[in-house]
């Protein structure tokens, strides 16, 4: 009877064991909480961690096709390098009977579901082993994604372990009636593949007590089984994890009575002996023999697999964080080309969002003359790691202007050497371009207007000097004459450059004070009367007493200048009409927001072309280009005065007919009655 008890209890504890051991390993299960964000566009900075690490690390697609992956998944799927599988989907690699349930796992992955598979595969020299793969999306929380990010694991010893304690299983099923005497082997062997387990596997009973304490246990928790058996199971958490893992058993135990039950993988923190705490994945499943209650948990460490989460997540935060401060266009480019990432202000450079240029789209906004020699140019530069640069890359803005773009990039490689893509920079020179033409156009211009008088003094001066003329004295005095009517000529071109300088860079202030317009009109008329009379012209002024808000000097300067063309294109025996009045509306082309001042300057000259009369107002802008050389005029000057009326808040425009003459108008501020 004692050899008979001693048996049946030993039959029980085998069991227990067993059972407990069977659920556990069919059961195991995880997820996995926190997600990275667009591993790919980061993997060059983050590679040493990416490559450094002991386990399988790749990078899919929804669909299965492999993007990345560390030298460690290299060798497990037996692969010399990375472009040997990149680019190609992986499934022809798993067992077929894994295939549709690795397809289907991907896609939940995809969806925003992280999770855990296990499958088989065969290696490219043929080698078989089992994986177990943690999967997170690439993406933001409740963003749709086509890549996976998959940590992963060799499990064939755990497998093979499996195997054969189910084979064990079977064999002890079958033979304990009539194998009473092998139990204790057969225990034996249990045990040594129980305690080869890396993970920790704990049992305890009804009261909570551990009653199980593997050597993997041992490694993690830093107990003996010695020191840990028969203590309670609260030993080994911290306190805050106590009530919600009872909370958990009482869910057990008010659930039916089956005589296996699983519980659902979860993450919860262990405590080690020195108190320190750890993150852990845990699987707990129970066993009911008759009263009897035991509860078996394995317990997997995963402090290393968390900080490398969080350091990638670190520097993938860190990465995305630079690049969206950074004033300068920053873009990413896969080794086809492919657009994977523009921060904030490509965005704003290119005009058009990051999801409407990803892909190939980005092309169709280049200019079509050069989108192939910029691809030509991309494609020579891999093979020069400094990389290129691409001056006035022609582009069409959202607004449907054409923008001109500095772009800078570099060829991006892996440890192996192999092509990954580009990462490159981009400045909007549109501005920079017009700024630069307006420069190379002024500088030529004026030294072009410059020239011709100077030649024309050295030319009338070299003559005298030579003494050609010396016999004829009314010919010298010509060329005199014409020396000293190019200098003034030169002289006024010069005021003329620096009062537009000096305008148009704000260093001239305006003092503005109530002025009566009637005041302004005559003053510049006088001014110019003797030249009027000179050339039989009469100028009529007629005014009405009306306060405008002005600097005098400049709004006489203004009206002189206009006075002056007025004068020099009208014909001998004609009149000029210089006006003022009050109005609170403008016309179509030129409104006047409030109630201002007009001033209107006819004559009867030989008028301004349609097309003419917007230019005019522009720098060395004449309506005939002989007219510098006939008029003695500079082409500057209604260019001054439209910078002086836009200083007063005004506008300036004119109106012609050809062959009848022309008026020209400009609004200024009334003065305030206060």
């Amino acid at each position: 009877i004692t050899i008979f008890a001693a048996r049946a209890a030993a039959e029980l504890q085998r069991q227990r064991v067993e059972s407990a051991l069977q659920r556990s390993y069919d059961e195991m299960e995880q997820r996995v909480q926190e997600r990275t964000r667009q591993l790919r566009e980061s993997e060059q900075q983050l590679r040493a961690i990416f490559n450094a690490e002991p386990e399988c690390v790749k990078i899919i697609t929804a669909e299965g096709v492999l993007e990345n992956m560390n030298p460690a998944g290299l060798a497990m799927i037996e692969a010399d390098n990375l472009a040997q599988v990149q680019g190609q989907n992986i499934c022809p690699l798993i067992e077929p009977a894994h295939q549709q349930a690795f397809l289907e796992f991907t896609q939940q992955v995809a969806e925003g579901k992280p999770g855990t598979l296990e499958f088989e595969i065969i290696g490219l020299q043929g080698t078989r082993c089992w994986l177990e793969s943690h999967a997170v999306p690439l993406d933001a929380p409740g963003e749709l994604t086509t890549q996976v990010l998959a940590i992963t694991r060799d499990i064939t010893d755990r497998k093979r372990a499996e195997a054969e304690i189910r084979q064990l299983t079977v064999e002890l099923e079958q033979r304990v009636a009539d194998r009473t005497a092998d139990l204790q082997v057969s225990q034996a062997r249990f045990a040594g593949i129980l305690e080869i387990a890396n993970d920790a596997i704990i049992s305890v009973d009804s009261s909570q007590r551990i009653t199980l304490f593997n050597q993997g246990a041992e490694k993690i928790f830093g107990y003996t089984a010695t020191e840990i058996l028969g203590q309670s199971l609260e030993w080994l958490l911290p306190q805050r994890f106590t009530a919600l893992h009872y909370q958990h058993i009482g869910n057990f135990a008010q659930a039916n009575s089956n005589a296996r039950q699983m519980g659902e993988r979860s993450e919860i923190f262990g405590r080690r002996q020195d108190g320190t705490e750890f993150p852990a994945e845990a699987s707990i499943s129970r066993l009911e023999i008759g009263e009897e209650m035991i509860f078996t948990a394995i317990l997997r460490d995963v402090s290393d697999r968390k900080r490398t989460e969080a350091a990638l997540q670190a520097s993938e935060t860190k990465f995305r964080s630079l690049c969206e401060c950074s004033p300068i266009g920053i873009f990413m480019m896969d080794a086809e080309a492919q657009l994977t990432y523009m921060n904030s202000r490509a965005q704003e450079i290119a005009g058009h969002a990051l999801e409407e240029s990803l892909g190939n789209e980005w092309m169709g906004f280049i200019h079509p003359d050069d989108l192939e020699s910029f691809l030509n140019q991309m494609q020579t530069s891999t093979q020069e790691p400094k990389g290129g640069v691409f001056e006035d890359l022609r582009h069409f803005h959202k607004d449907g202007s054409m923008r001109y773009v500095r772009v800078q990039y570099t060829p991006t490689f892996g440890a192996n050497s192999e092509f990954l893509g580009y990462v490159g920079t981009a400045e909007d020179v549109t501005e920079w371009r017009a700024i630069d033409r307006m420069k190379t156009e002024f500088i030529s211009i004026v030294s072009h207007e410059l020239r011709t008088p100077l030649t024309a003094i050295r030319g009338s001066l070299g003559l005298l000097a030579a003494g050609v003329y010396d016999q004829k004295p009314e010919k010298g005095k010509r060329m005199v004459q014409v020396a000293a009517q190019q200098s003034d000529r030169l002289v006024r071109l010069v005021n003329d450059i620096l009062d537009l300088q000096r305008l148009e860079s704000g260093r001239i202030k305006l003092t503005m004070q109530a002025c009566d317009a009637t005041v302004l009109m005559q003053q510049s008329v006088d001014t110019m009367r003797p030249g009027a009379e000179q050339n039989q012209i009469q100028l009529l002024v007629t005014s009405l007493p009306i306060q405008v808000w002005a600097a005098p000097d400049s709004i006489i300067q203004t009206l002189t200048n206009l006075l002056s063309n007025a004068i020099k294109f009208s014909n001998p025996g004609s009149k000029i009409w210089l006006s003022v009045e009050m109005k609170n509306e403008g016309n179509s082309q030129f409104p006047i927001l409030n109630s201002h001042a007009l001033f209107t300057l006819q004559d009867e000259g030989r008028g301004i072309p349609t097309e003419k009369l917007e230019v005019i107002f522009e720098r060395f802008q004449q309506v005939d280009a002989s007219d510098s050389r006939e008029k003695g005029g500079t082409g500057l000057g209604l260019a001054i005065c439209r910078k002086i009326i836009e200083q007063h808040e005004g506008r300036i425009w004119a109106e012609s007919v050809l062959g009848k003459g022309s008026t020209f108008y400009f609004t200024l501020p009334l003065a305030n009655e206060d």
